[in-house]
């Protein structure tokens, strides 16, 4: 049996069972370090093999022992551990067994180490049984061989016990009926005292004898039957403990007792062989703590010394520092107050510059329609300069046509020409300054004003002095 749940196991019987997987990887780093090998740990908080499959689990034919996982003995948290290192495997009696379950259904190991995978793989042959690690049946036979050997005493007590009963009950049967013959010649005798005065007391010498003799039978008779009691007592206390024995022998040719027992075995021997590395690395421990604080002591003082005068300094850094941060703590929160005044004015600014900038905007339209009304000033200007011409073509003309006429009286008629000039021409010149009055505002002084503007005045002043001058001479 202990050869077929090795068979069972494979590889996987050599892996290392830890709480979870932070310890597997604490392993794993430590065997990277130290270059000890490769080896396969199964973290118990991530284990989740698959179940156990249903067709493994209902077979019911011939030469099936049991599932893999049901014939060890284990605590319930490696239940998970049980599982993945035998899933769903059944052992069974033998490789006809397995055929009769069927090559390929389920994966299945002999008693004798024959193995049978799902993919339809048969392994097997002669194993050598070798130490170490595996399920081992040594300890048991011998028990059992102990067992059976007490089991052969037993009988043997028994059958001496039973033939001693045999040869009492023999012994009691022949005493008994030399106690009915001895009283029947009581009987004899007593009926004999009648016959004659003169044997009286010889009768009475021998009835003595005989009830001498019964009574000494009788006592014998109830050793043997006390002795016969107590025999029987104990052949039926044998016979109780052989029962027993055998039992015991029977539960433990039981695969499933005798697979706990196995495992219980490996696990005591684990943890001997356990305790005794230990004790070495204690050992070993102590023995370097002692190489290494011997000669270190005085180095090991200093250096505690030094570290408590460094933990002083520190300390009182800290404390320095901790009465620097609650001064830079507070500038800190005077810093963020004058911070949320800076925002705020930042804020009225920014409000005020948007509103500047909107009065730029409309200022800006409205020098672009001011520029507009100049160019039509200016082309006004440019008609008026063009009626100036006419009008002084004209003028020139009246001077040739009145050129008969000199001498005569025309002050008048000049004074009327000349005021109706001037006050058409300051009208002109009146309505061009409201226009651009209106138009630039008080936000824009006469000195200010674009080029264009300063250019259209002077010519509007030129043209009045021209008209004015030849109205004048007129």
């Amino acid at each position: 049996m202990a050869l077929a749940l090795e068979v069972a196991a494979g590889a996987r019987m050599n892996a290392i069972i830890v709480e979870n997987d932070t310890v597997a990887e604490q392993c794993i780093t430590y065997l990277k370090t130290n270059k000890l090998g490769v080896a396969t740990f199964l973290p118990l908080n991530k284990l989740s093999p698959p179940p156990i499959k249903d067709e493994a689990r209902n077979i019911k034919k011939a030469g099936i022992v049991g599932l893999a996982v049901d014939l060890i003995s284990h605590e319930k948290k490696y239940e998970k551990a049980f599982h993945y290192v035998f899933g769903s495997t059944l052992i069974v009696e033998d490789i006809p067994a397995a055929r009769a379950i069927g090559i390929g259904s389920v994966r299945m190991a002999t008693i004798g180490g024959d193995l049978i995978e799902t993919s339809g793989a048969m392994q097997g042959g002669f194993r050598a049984r070798k130490s170490g690690l595996g399920f081992q049946e040594k300890e048991t036979q011998q028990e059992m061989q102990a067992l059976e050997k007490e089991i052969a005493d037993l009988e043997s007590i028994i059958a001496r016990l039973e033939a001693k009963k045999a040869e009492n009950d023999e012994l009691i049967e022949r005493l008994r009926t030399r106690k009915a013959e001895l009283e029947g010649e009581i009987i004899k005798e007593e009926k004999s005292l009648f016959l004659g005065s003169g044997d009286l007391d010889a009768n009475k010498e021998q009835k003595k004898e005989l009830l001498t003799q019964s009574q000494q039978l009788a006592k014998r008779i109830d050793a043997i039957a006390d002795e016969l009691m107590e025999q029987n007592r104990t052949l039926a206390s044998l016979k109780i403990e052989k029962g027993q024995l055998r039992e015991k022998i029977t539960a433990m040719r039981n695969p499933r007792l005798l697979a706990e027992l196995n495992t219980f075995e490996d696990k005591k021997q684990e943890l001997k062989t356990e305790v005794v590395e230990l004790r070495a690395e204690l050992r070993n421990s102590e023995s370097e703590i002692a190489n290494i604080l011997g000669p270190e002591a005085q180095n090991i003082k200093k250096i505690l010394k030094q570290h408590e005068k460094e933990r002083e300094a520190f300390e009182k850094e800290q404390k320095e520092i901790t009465t620097r941060t609650a001064s830079r703590a507070s500038e800190l929160k005077k810093k963020e107050e004058e911070e949320k005044k800076f925002f705020a004015q930042f804020k009225d600014l920014f409000t005020k510059r948007s509103k500047l900038a909107e009065d730029i905007n409309a200022l800006e339209t409205k020098i672009f329609q001011s520029q507009d009304t100049i160019r039509d000033n200016e082309h006004k200007l440019n008609a008026a300069n063009l009626e100036a011409a006419r009008y002084k073509a004209e003028i020139a003309g009246l001077e040739e046509e009145a050129k008969p006429f000199e001498g005569v009286e025309l002050a008048d008629l000049r004074r009327q020409l000349a005021e109706a000039v001037a006050t058409q021409v300051k009208a002109t010149q009146a309505h061009h300054q409201a226009y651009i009055g209106r138009h630039i505002g008080d936000q824009v002084a006469i000195e200010e004003q674009p080029f264009e503007i300063r250019q259209l005045a002077q010519l509007e002043g030129k043209i009045v002095e021209q008209v004015a001058a030849q109205c004048q001479h007129l």
